[in-house]
């Protein structure tokens, strides 16, 4: 609509760009470009009255409030529209009368990356590139695999070598191509930046690419649409992103009087990798080793400076948590509400239980919780029990058995590739020693294409990990 308009401009220079370049770094300072809108307050309240009035809604319901992408190169899997669920039982739990949960992993490849993915492979589309990367922690990673796929462009993702399994093998079944580098995000984003030019690669990357904001920020505009009233909005955080977009799209809502108070935000964080919480509390940060959480450790987060202004200007507070708590936390929303979330989606509500004891949250307030994605995901049991003292090497060594069997239930594959793809900080002797051994069990068996080796599981073996699951649903 003529009463939207966006701009592409440089945080730092405030220099003014085509609305969708090939490159989202300043030619001029190298600083980062990010979406301005300027809006028209009557024109973006009649654009809400008929989204309202709409009887279903998905992302592109609110294609009016972002960039304009034309509807022909649109690449759509039925993203957004996602649930709020009012969580009676768990509200009891955490001591408040008013939980709801935006249920995010209800989206195509269940995860709010969705959003993003959807918006930044139209735009790939219409730009007519052919290939795109992404670095991540695996959400991403498998959102633009999937929506890559739908749009026949060539993915390439980096991951950090700790990626759950679950989100390594969606990226392998939509067919990318998978480069394993570094130990945290903030490595594989650093080694996507010095190897991967703009002239060559459109960057998906949802730190680099202000279209991923832009896709994100319609959690906001649901947000708003399905709940009269929003006291507090707490969002577990690692980049930052998400916390950001959300903070973006609940200001064109208040600037054009829709929304009268913006919301208080809460980010959480695991307490062993939370930089933008300690900055949030002036507090200097110190990385410790995370152990379950992965899907939001990041030690360098980009949006931080944003982030911790959002917040501050909603009055808002951030707050660290230990990790078990979290894990805990995990359990009791499948318990009393039948969602079985990734491990990062119960930092948000293990905070809100924090603050309800500092008497932050007051009992009678409405809060909603973000769940970023599924704990189909997620398999932190088996990584539990590798901290376990008393089975620690037997642990470990399972702990990479079941691995190799996960990952050959989506194919067969060939020494090199596990090795690259699962362990590449292992000797790769070690990884052929385990392939032996789960051979001579009967849990894989050998054969021989085209000069190689390749393994694949047997019945036995998928009885093996269907035991070990269900054996782990137990802890």
């Amino acid at each position: 609509m003529k009463d939207v308009a966006f701009k592409l401009i440089c945080k730092q220079c405030k220099k003014e760009y085509e609305l969708f370049p090939k490159t989202y770094t300043c030619r001029d300072c190298g600083g980062q470009l990010i979406y301005n809108v300027s809006l028209e307050k009557e024109s973006i309240k009649e654009i809400f009255r008929k989204i309202s009035s709409s009887a279903h809604k998905n992302l592109w319901t609110y294609k009016d409030l972002l960039p304009p992408i034309d509807k022909q190169y649109i690449i759509s899997l039925g993203e957004g529209g996602t649930p709020l669920i009012e969580a009676v039982n768990l509200a009891k739990q955490v001591g408040i009368k008013n939980l709801f949960l935006k249920d995010e992993s209800r989206n195509p490849t269940q995860s709010f990356r969705d959003r993003a993915a959807t918006v930044i492979t139209s735009v790939a589309k219409m730009l007519g590139v052919r290939k795109v990367i992404c670095a991540s922690n695996g959400n991403m990673a498998a959102s633009l695999a999937a929506y890559g796929s739908k749009a026949h462009l060539n993915v390439t993702v980096i991951l950090p070598e700790n990626v759950e399994l679950g989100k390594l093998a969606q990226v392998h079944m939509y067919g990318s191509k998978v480069i394993t580098f570094g130990k945290t995000v903030d490595d594989a984003i650093e080694y996507e930046i010095s190897n991967f030019s703009f002239e060559t690669y459109y960057h998906a990357t949802p730190e680099l690419n202000p279209l991923a904001l832009e896709g994100q920020k319609t959690i906001a505009f649901e947000l708003v649409d399905q709940l009269n009233t929003l006291d507090f909005i707490v969002i577990p955080t690692g980049s930052g992103s998400l916390a950001y977009s959300i903070w973006l799209g609940l200001k064109i809502l208040k600037d054009a009087d829709i929304l009268q108070n913006i919301p208080r935000l809460v980010i959480v964080q695991p307490d062993s990798c939370a930089p933008i919480v300690w900055q949030l509390k002036n507090k200097e940060f110190k990385s410790e080793s995370i152990k379950l959480i992965t899907g939001i450790f990041v030690k360098n987060p980009k949006y931080i400076e944003e982030v911790v202004a959002a917040v501050k200007s909603t009055n808002g507070v951030g707050i660290a948590i230990p990790e078990e708590e979290i894990i805990e936390m995990e359990k009791k929303i499948a318990k009393y509400e039948g969602i079985f979330a990734e491990p990062s989606s119960a930092t948000s509500i293990a905070g809100i239980q924090h603050l309800v004891s500092d008497g932050v949250i007051d009992k009678k307030d409405n809060v909603v919780a973000i769940l970023t994605s599924s704990g189909l995901k997620t398999p932190y049991i088996i990584r539990a029990l590798t901290q376990r003292k008393k089975t620690a090497v037997i642990s470990k060594t399972l702990n990479t058995k079941i691995k190799i069997l996960k990952f050959l239930e989506y194919g067969p594959s060939y020494g090199y590739e596990i090795w690259k793809q699962l362990f590449p900080t292992l000797k790769i002797q070690a990884v052929y020693q385990h392939l032996t051994e789960l051979e001579d069990r009967g849990l894989i068996r050998a054969s021989t294409k085209d000069r190689r080796k390749y393994f694949e599981i047997t019945d036995k073996g998928k009885k093996v990990v269907k035991a070990f699951d269900e054996l782990a649903l137990l802890l």
